[in-house]
């Protein structure tokens, strides 16, 4: 590299060996980032991944459990990154074009030999629909996310840090091949931070077409306090409530931005080639981030919400289910797409920017697209479905539309606190014994109204009369009983 080269670029070649700051990212970021690989390098129970040269080489793919494949017909759609599209365009912030590493590496060729690892999908480690999670793996996950906010050890703190990686990735992460790749790895990235709290945790998606399939989307049991807090405004509720750095949405009432499930199985079904599809996806991909608005809609402050990760976690899904289709039909989906020569950011040579080397590799754009992401270390749950048949979509946050034979989010109202029949007999029995209390008070008010005198116990104070018998100053009220008794349960579930 040149000096002008150095001075102007952000390329990880230089930044990692020199250990360089360029904008916000630090040098304990890298050597963060650089651990958490290496640590789960360490303990991984699969074959790792080796190194041939400079690229990363797999053995032949196994297939991986993903969503059930639908038919349909479709159209070519264009995807331009910074061209305003039926999904909306995301805003990018004034960024210059980065000079490319004069490093070139080849591109990693496909092997026909099977895996010695063994693993298939239904090995692996899962990525759930967030509302196929159980509470418990729901407040894990919120947990440790808020765990790398507070953990300062890398300024600003942990999370801030990973999202900042994000910036300056305009051109070279997004608008082109690279894009799917380079958001494979970050998402990795950010799931073995979330581990290094909880190694339970793993990184749930968020599928949108749920929501865009409600009759009110912006009425999602997402934006409450149980999940990712309100959906208007500065975030002040739910798990993210808190944060010093606030996160800001506004919910777009034009529900064509979300990803419908006609558009993803006409994507994944009726798309060329892997160059139409990826091209696809993002358009695709952009309508979220614009429904969502706020901090969602601009490329470099994004990953200050966590729904973000969420949702490229959706579309990196949406990616392995065309991968599978791929290898079902005998194509190799590690060919990394062509790109035409002006592209320069995404040629299949070029680094990944802002990422650290992959079992000391420096890993290029046609490395994103190799197998052993998703072949040893995390596999997607298959989309909540149900049928008419089997009207269950397996969470108590999702409803099944029998007409549509589709799971849809339910309302936000499933977030409130539920009432059941042992909370109305408890009220009931309560109100019984109050009524009854202030029936008394009610008559023993009337009588003394209407005699001042008179009082509910005999006087021990008045002196014996002539006759030597106490005098009663007062008269004993008899107070009416109210034939009443408490109801059990289950009398109760008899009515």
């Amino acid at each position: 590299m040149t000096d002008e080269q150095i001075s102007t670029t952000c390329m990880l070649e230089f930044l990692w060996l020199n250990r360089q700051i360029c904008d916000k990212v630090s040098p304990q970021t890298f050597d963060w980032l650089e651990s958490l690989v290496q640590n789960t390098q360490q303990r991984s129970r699969l074959t790792p991944v080796h190194a041939s040269g400079q690229s990363i080489t797999r053995s032949e793919p196994h297939t991986t459990m993903m969503f059930q494949t639908q038919t349909s017909t479709s159209t070519p759609l264009s995807a331009a990154f910074s061209t305003m599209s039926t999904k909306g365009q995301l805003v990018t912030s004034n960024t210059t074009s980065q000079p490319k590493s004069s490093t070139a590496t080849s591109q990693p060729l496909f092997s026909s030999g099977r895996s010695q690892s063994g693993a298939t999908g239904s090995q692996l480690r899962q990525r759930k629909e967030y509302r196929m999670l159980t509470d418990q793996e729901r407040e894990d996950y919120h947990q440790a996310i808020n765990d790398l906010k507070r953990d300062t050890s890398v300024p600003p703190n942990k999370y801030d840090a990973l999202a900042e990686h994000h910036q300056q990735t305009s051109t070279t992460a997004h608008g082109g091949a690279a894009f799917v790749g380079w958001h494979r790895y970050y998402l990795f990235l950010y799931e073995l931070a979330l581990q290094e709290k909880n190694q339970n945790v793993m990184l749930p998606y968020w599928d949108s077409t749920l929501d865009s399939a409600m009759d009110t989307p912006t009425d999602t049991v997402i934006f409450t306090d149980k999940f990712l807090g309100n959906a208007y405004g500065t975030v002040t509720s739910g798990p993210f409530g808190d944060w010093e750095r606030k996160i800001q949405r506004s919910l777009h009432t034009e529900t064509s931005n979300l990803i419908t499930k006609n558009e993803l199985n006409l994507l994944i079904n009726f798309s060329n080639d892997q160059r139409e599809f990826v091209s696809t996806l993002e358009m695709h991909h952009n309508g979220p981030h614009n429904w969502i608005g706020g901090t969602m809609r601009d490329v470099d402050e994004a990953p200050f919400d966590p729904i973000f990760y969420m949702h490229h976690a959706f579309i990196d899904c949406i990616w392995e289910r065309y991968r599978d289709r791929e290898k079902q039909n005998g194509q190799n989906p590690e060919i990394y797409p062509s790109v035409s020569s002006n592209n320069l950011e995404h040629q299949s040579t070029n680094f990944m920017v802002n990422l650290p080397p992959f079992n000391n590799v420096r890993l290029t754009n046609a490395d994103g697209y190799k197998n052993f992401w998703t072949e040893d270390y995390y596999s997607c749950a298959p989309q909540p479905s149900c049928s008419a048949q089997n009207p269950e979509c397996g969470s108590k946050w999702l409803e099944c539309d029998i007409f549509t034979e589709r799971c849809v989010s339910k309302g936000s109202e499933a977030a409130l606190p539920r009432v059941t029949s042992s909370d109305v007999f408890l009220v009931k029995n309560t109100r019984d014994q109050t009524t009854s209390t202030t029936q008394a008070f009610s008559v023993l008010s009337t009588t003394q109204a209407n005699s001042p005198t008179l009082s509910t116990t005999k006087s021990t104070s008045e002196p014996q009369g002539a006759s030597g018998n106490n005098q009663a100053s007062g008269t004993v009220i008899s107070l009416p009983q109210r034939k009443s008794r408490k109801i059990t349960a289950e009398e109760f579930s008899l009515h």
